[in-house]
């Protein structure tokens, strides 16, 4: 390949050109100005200098026999769109290395599956320096890893990003994914739909594990061959962003892995659903921190908010801003059969509205006899400082989603176990087992 590359004639790389020669790894394009348009072919290098490019193909391995491609595309509004069943695509190393670089433009990105930062038995990248961009898909996509690492790094722009599964910053087996996003109001989006598959969370629930989660091979109740799981991240520098997702997201991780979302600024919303926002269950570690700004929180259905259950543990930490949270059961802080969950807002006038207990600091148990019983299950609850309102939701259906900021809180009554300049201790439900411990704190 290298006597190949040495063939091209550089003088003509100059203006409106298209050079194409193909090797026994791929083919190698040099393109300058001008829309071009690239089929779904097996590519070790493009070069495009400028033009609204449309991408069918390229930046991705998909065997040992072609292990590099890469993808340079210096300007202009493209649109990276896999065909259906085409795989992989767009910075996906599958035993190999898949690179894509894109310095400039609105850009459009656009798979099924297995694209946009994904590393399976390799290393996969997509780094997009600045625009307004999209990425959209079904599963394994945006920052994913699966023994291996897959990256998606957004420098600069208010970006969507939606999918329906393994992405946004996972985690599987030996593997690290991490999505990165720098400036802007962003969008991470979990989506529903068609694709329902909650089994024990409900027919109609829709499973994710997405925007920093990990996730590991669970058989101790089959054939006894678990695996353990790998490293999910999703970073966010600054920006108004939206979060949503049902089940598994926000900082969640099942089964001896880790996952972690981090938003370094800016007046949030988050939507999430169950084990969600810093909440874990069986040996895992879900981390959600929030640095800076006016957040709005709903944890619908159950367990989020700081709730770790089965050996695992849950944080959630929130530095600074006026927040408003809703909770529904096991949020705020919940410790579940020997697991560890903390909620921490450390400052702000924060508003929080509960509608099921437990809640703000306590443990719970389900009917576990032997060892269980000898070892820590904690729930804690800690509100660093302000003048904060803990107000009891009316009696409604748990499985919806809970009311927003619209509610009138002056109909609402006052949660009567948390309260401004308190403390509190908390006997566990559904009875009191001597390492079940729960408590909370609120300083003014």
């Amino acid at each position: 390949m290298q006597s190949q590359i040495s063939q091209i004639p550089v003088n003509l790389l100059q203006g409106n050109y298209n050079y194409s020669i193909d090797t026994p790894q791929g083919r190698i394009i040099l393109s300058g100005k001008g829309d071009q348009v690239y089929s779904p072919d097996d590519y070790v290098l493009i070069v495009d200098i400028e033009g609204n490019d449309t991408y069918s193909g390229g930046a991705a391995t998909k065997n040992i026999a072609h292990g590099v491609s890469v993808t340079l595309d210096l300007a202009g509004k493209d649109r990276y769109s896999s065909p259906p069943g085409k795989i992989p695509s767009f910075g996906a190393g599958i035993f190999g290395y898949g690179l894509l670089v894109d310095l400039q433009g609105d850009d459009s990105y656009e798979a099924e599956y297995a694209s946009q930062g994904i590393g399976i038995f390799g290393t996969g990248i997509l780094y997009d320096a600045q625009g307004q961009d999209t990425y959209q898909g079904i599963s394994n996509l945006q920052g994913s890893g699966t023994f291996g690492s897959g990256l998606l790094i957004d420098n600069q722009g208010s970006d969507r990003y939606s999918l329906y599964r393994y992405g946004q910053g996972y985690g599987f087996t030996k593997g690290v994914g991490l999505l990165l996003d720098s400036v802007g109001d962003d969008k991470y989006i979990g989506l529903e739909d068609k694709y329902a598959n909650g089994g024990p969370f409900g027919a109609k629930r829709h499973v994710h594990f997405i925007q920093g989660a990990g996730l590991g091979r669970r058989a101790d109740y089959t054939e006894g061959h678990s695996w353990a799981g790998g490293v999910g991240m999703l970073v966010d520098g600054a920006g108004n962003d939206r979060y949503e997702c049902e089940v598994y997201g926000q900082g969640t991780a099942y089964w001896y892995s880790l996952g972690f979302l981090v938003d370094k600024a800016g007046d949030d919303y988050h939507d999430g659903g169950w084990y969600s926002l810093g909440s874990s269950p069986h040996f895992g570690v879900g981390v959600y921190q929030d640095d800076g700004g006016s957040d709005r929180y709903t944890g619908m259905i159950m367990q989020s908010l700081g709730n770790g259950r089965d050996w695992s543990i849950g944080w959630f930490e929130d530095s600074a801003g006026n927040d408003w949270y809703n909770g529904s059961l096991m949020t705020f802080g919940t410790g579940d059969i020997n697991g560890i969950g903390v909620f921490w807002d450390k400052h702000g006038d924060d508003t929080y509205l509960s509608l099921l207990e437990p809640a703000y600091g306590q443990s719970r148990l389900e009917g576990v006899t032997g060892l269980r019983e000898l070892m820590l299950t904690l729930g804690l609850f800690v509100d660093g400082g302000g003048k904060d309102n803990y107000l009891l939701l009316p009696e409604t259906d748990p499985q919806n989603k809970l009311p927003d900021t619209a509610l009138n809180t002056q109909s609402l009554a006052t949660n009567p176990v948390a309260g401004n300049d308190r403390t509190w201790c908390r006997r566990a439900k559904p009875r009191y087992v001597k390492m079940a411990y729960g408590c909370g704190i609120d300083a003014q």
